[in-house]
């Protein structure tokens, strides 16, 4: 990898390594590719033959790979304060119960709503201004919701970097993006309007299941496995902001919980998405740092955060199925019917 990095000339510019046959080059400078050959498995030993000597190994290529970024580092640890910050004051301001005068959130929705939610299996509590309440929707929602985040926020900076590591030109690269984009205008809205007929929490977990399936598929070199990646990730990312949303508004008419801790339910969710994101930052850095180089044709250490993604993402799916109740939209009406009634809505706003 290092003998067919591009050279740099007298003015600054990279220049490709000139072409010739590699035996010709192995014979005039004899015993170079071995020594260097002998000074990478060195330094990789270091990180996976003594159990010892990782620790230190794995410090040290850190402390390399932030040596130059002080400032980066300062910014993501104060956005991570900040965050925390938020949520403790969030926290502590919701311990109130709410006040009489509150209106539950069954009483304030539109007269367009055809029928109320439907629960299966498991008991709604019916106590209004109850604090339990609202701690529980609020724990069970976020813990799903941070994990969900997390595994589509740790991917994202690095789809590019994948694609080029794969040996995907730039023009091949638009057209892998535009596949994601078009699922998610496409089959992605029509999937999240499914969510109203066939359960909010049945597509939460569809969600964790479909984009794990995407981040496996991106290690694949081939094509065909990285569009059917994005066709994957388009949709995923449609229920990501859309099913999440719509299951803890149905979850809270049904716990008839009042409108303003609703609100700080969804203001809490804007910190965890934020923090979520300096998190999978660093993460996502961390483990590509550690990733071997890419080998032509078969490793590409851009794929270490999709890797990582992934059980984060079924994890997120499992909790959805185990802890949360099923919620439905209107069920007397299509998803078709759905899409165009919002479109009306949106039309008419």
């Amino acid at each position: 990898v290092l003998a067919a990095a591009p050279c740099m000339s007298s003015a600054g510019h990279p220049e490709m390594p000139r072409h010739g046959p590699r035996h010709d080059s192995h014979h005039h400078r004899p015993g170079h590719h071995g020594g260097e050959r002998h000074h990478n498995a060195t330094r990789f030993a270091a990180l996976a033959d003594l159990p010892a000597a990782a620790p230190g190994g794995v410090l040290e290529r850190l402390q390399q790979s932030f040596a130059d970024e002080h400032l980066e580092l300062a910014v993501l640890l104060g956005a991570s304060l900040l965050c925390l910050a938020a949520w403790a004051c969030l926290s502590s301001t919701a311990a109130v119960p709410a006040s009489p005068c509150a209106q539950p959130i069954s009483k304030a929705v539109s007269s367009e709503r055809l029928v109320e939610p439907v629960v299966e299996g498991k008991p709604v509590p019916s106590s209004r201004g109850d604090t339990t309440v609202y701690r529980r929707l609020r724990n069970r929602y976020l813990v799903a919701y941070s994990l969900a985040t997390f595994g589509d926020w740790i991917q994202g900076g690095y789809l590019y970097a994948l694609y080029a590591n794969h040996g995907y030109s730039m023009h091949q690269i638009a057209q892998l993006f535009a596949v994601g984009y078009s699922s998610a205008a496409t089959l992605g809205t029509y999937t999240s309007a499914i969510g109203d007929v066939g359960g909010h929490r049945r597509n939460c977990v569809a969600y964790g299941i479909l984009y794990a399936g995407s981040c496996l598929l991106a290690n694949s070199p081939a094509g065909l496995a990285l569009a059917a990646s994005r066709l994957l990730g388009g949709i995923s990312y449609s229920i990501l902001f859309t099913s999440f949303e719509s299951w803890l508004i149905a979850e809270a008419e049904a716990c008839e919980l009042p409108r303003g801790q609703l609100t700080h339910i969804f203001a809490a969710s804007s910190c965890v998405y934020a923090f979520s994101a300096v998190v999978a930052g660093i993460v996502g850095h961390v483990v590509v740092e550690l990733s071997p180089p890419s080998a032509e044709g078969g490793h590409n250490r851009f794929a270490a955060p999709f890797n990582v993604a992934a059980p984060v993402l079924l994890l997120a799916s499992f909790l959805c199925q185990v802890q949360w109740s099923e919620r439905y939209g209107d069920r007397r009406t299509t998803p078709s019917a759905s899409l165009l009634r919002s479109w009306r809505a949106i039309v008419a706003s």
